[in-house]
């Protein structure tokens, strides 16, 4: 038996897209820099922008096509469809791209059908290998890239300049480790906050006590 759920709740997000999913369809921050390398690299879309984005714009159907993209995992072409939606939204055309359109519209109509259900997008990618703890890889590469961070509880503070131009790097095998990283974060719970000039002496990149 289904029980009611609020109306203003929408569809759960894959968990590995942590924050981005925030930036991407309900506000979108003056710090959207590092959502904005993410999608580039990952999606392979060069010359990709967020400038003039605002996710509290987009049309009905727009915001329709992105819970749906953001219901799957975080892979290339979920990343390229999200950077090819954007840009429309960004020239102000409020419909669908052609391609999105006749691609999603199954998922669209399940959406219309049962629009606080689960879109059953599909397992979740591989989890981290046994005994290692999600903040470790992300932490490794921080102290790799001399980038304080500091952990309190579930959340994860770092300054998202330093880290967006980290995910910009021109060295595609430190791009990937830090997009893999930040996901593991992600679908672990923890969430990445914004610490403008965050200090080493300040920072605790002490690992939780029960890892």
């Amino acid at each position: 038996m289904k029980t009611s759920r609020p109306a203003a709740e929408i569809p759960a997000v894959h968990p590995r897209w942590g924050a981005f999913a925030e930036e991407l369809l309900h506000h979108t921050s003056r710090y959207y820099a590092h959502t904005e390398a993410f999608l580039r690299h990952r999606g392979a879309a060069k010359g990709f922008s967020l400038a003039g984005y605002q996710a509290d714009r987009l049309s009905t159907t727009q915001r329709k096509l992105m819970v749906v993209l953001l219901c799957h995992p975080p892979t290339q072409a979920a990343c390229a469809d999200i950077a090819r939606l954007v840009e429309t939204a960004k020239a102000g055309n409020g419909n669908l791209p052609v391609p999105l359109a006749r691609r999603y519209q199954s998922q669209l109509d399940r959406l219309e059908q049962e629009p606080h259900g689960c879109l059953e997008t599909g397992p979740h990618e591989p989890h981290l290998p046994p005994g290692t703890h999600p903040l470790d890889p992300f932490l490794a590469l921080a102290d790799r890239l001399n980038m304080p961070v500091q952990v309190i509880e579930s959340r994860v503070e770092v300054s998202l300049t330093v880290l967006a131009e980290h995910l910009d790097s021109p060295l595609s095998q430190q791009r990937t480790r830090l997009q893999e990283a930040i996901l593991w974060l992600h679908e672990a719970g923890y969430r990445l906050h914004n610490h403008p000039h965050l200090t080493h002496d300040e920072a605790q990149q002490d690992r939780p006590a029960d890892s």
